[in-house]
């Protein structure tokens, strides 16, 4: 019986609060009203590597002291969990990723927006679960973040201050994402969000008897291939993943084609006049707003509503904190709402291949794979292959 199978055993060496070097002037950062419209919850992000060097540890929480203060603006630091795992990293379970995996390598966050854990596995290989505040960071926030921490790692190994300062600072409060004055709210929003009042005023919601599901897939790149042909001329993969992904329960009823002109029109409409949601949410304060999608409750004989987020544009290749780039990367959202969460990112293999994190009912993800079993492959994390970058240290 494999170490998989058993439960995988991690124990925690150290617990500790990484602060920044040089303590900056405590400032209070609004939330935007376009972070207001999220829903509480913690998202996750794990790295698996290949192999480390033990002592670069240290440099990864003083990398760490060196980005903080720019995403932590009160100076207290980082949750930082530094622990071991008598397994190794292909014995981990990563196809149900919440089951074998979230509880034991992710790091509970109780306070601030980051916590991160380091865990060393008995191969040799390094697992880095991050934990952050989505109402904060979204994922390409997040990206910026990681990319700018390991960018620091290195150069702190490499004793090169050039490297370090060789990412640009995040800039937080951009003019455009502020509301106008005087405000235009666009009518057309409307129906994009709903209010907390409005959302609080209807008979209470049971929990859900039945919660959503984690799993990993791999899906080829000749499928990808597929699938975007299938979609029509001009589509992109995402959009053509997307429509195949939004007809999988008609998948005979409808040409992709079709499907995929509805996405495309969907996608347009939230991203032509996002300044008009901004204005329309800065409309009814005090009062919370919330997008729609996050408060949809289905029953036996609805749809569900789902989420599907693009991570294709993971900068993976600057993931490199001194000992190469991680074998895979994904993203986990176990937030306890019924709305399902989709996202594709491209594999550590650089091959083409996507990854993709599915976040549904246990009944949805079981059709997925009876339909279209030779798109949606349970991932195997054995055997191993490395990702390269074209440089090295």
């Amino acid at each position: 019986m494999d170490s998989c199978q058993r439960g995988v055993e991690v124990v925690v060496k150290t617990t500790e609060v990484v602060a920044p070097f040089s303590p900056l002037t405590v400032q209070r950062l609004p939330m935007l009203n376009l972070d207001l419209l999220v829903p509480l919850c913690d998202n996750g992000i794990l790295f698996l590597y290949d192999k480390h060097q033990s002592m670069m540890i240290s440099l990864v929480k003083k990398g760490l002291s060196q980005g903080g203060p720019e995403i932590l603006c009160n100076n207290r630091g980082v949750d930082f969990v530094q622990a071991i795992a008598d397994v190794n990293l292909q014995h981990l379970d990563l196809y149900k990723l919440d089951v074998a995996v979230y509880p034991k390598f992710f790091p509970v966050k109780t306070r601030g927006v980051l916590s991160v854990q380091v865990t060393e596995m008995r191969c040799g290989g390094l697992v880095i679960g991050c934990t952050f505040d989505h109402r904060v960071a979204d994922g390409h926030s997040v990206s910026n973040f990681i990319a700018a921490w390991a960018n620091m790692t290195r150069s702190n190994h490499c004793g090169d201050n050039k490297m370090a300062s060789s990412l640009p600072s995040p800039e937080y409060l951009s003019s455009f994402l502020l509301p106008r004055k005087p405000i235009r709210p666009d009518l057309a929003m409307h129906n994009k969000y709903v209010l907390f009042e409005a959302a609080s005023s209807d008979s209470p919601q049971a929990p859900p008897l039945v919660h959503l599901q984690s799993r990993i897939y791999k899906i080829s790149a000749c499928q990808i291939e597929l699938l975007q042909s299938l979609a029509g001329p001009g589509r992109t993969k995402f959009e053509s993943f997307s429509a195949f992904d939004a007809s999988a329960g008609e998948l005979k009823s409808m040409p992709l084609s079709e499907t995929a002109d509805k996405v495309r029109k969907c996608v347009e409409s939230a991203s032509n006049d996002f300044r008009g949601l901004v204005d329309s949410v800065e409309s009814h304060r005090p009062c919370r707003a919330m997008y729609e999608i996050f408060s949809f409750h289905p029953s036996e004989t609805e749809d569900v509503a789902v989420v599907i987020s693009s991570g294709q544009r993971f900068p993976i290749s600057k993931l490199n904190f001194g000992w190469g780039c991680p074998s895979f990367v994904s993203f986990l959202s176990p937030w306890s709402s019924t709305t399902g969460l989709v996202m594709p990112m491209r594999s550590a293999g650089n091959n083409g291949d996507w990854i993709v994190s599915m976040h549904l009912f246990e009944k949805h993800l079981d059709f997925l794979e009876k339909e279209a079993p030779h798109i949606f492959k349970p991932f195997n994390f054995s055997p191993l292959k490395k990702f390269r970058e074209a440089s090295k240290l």
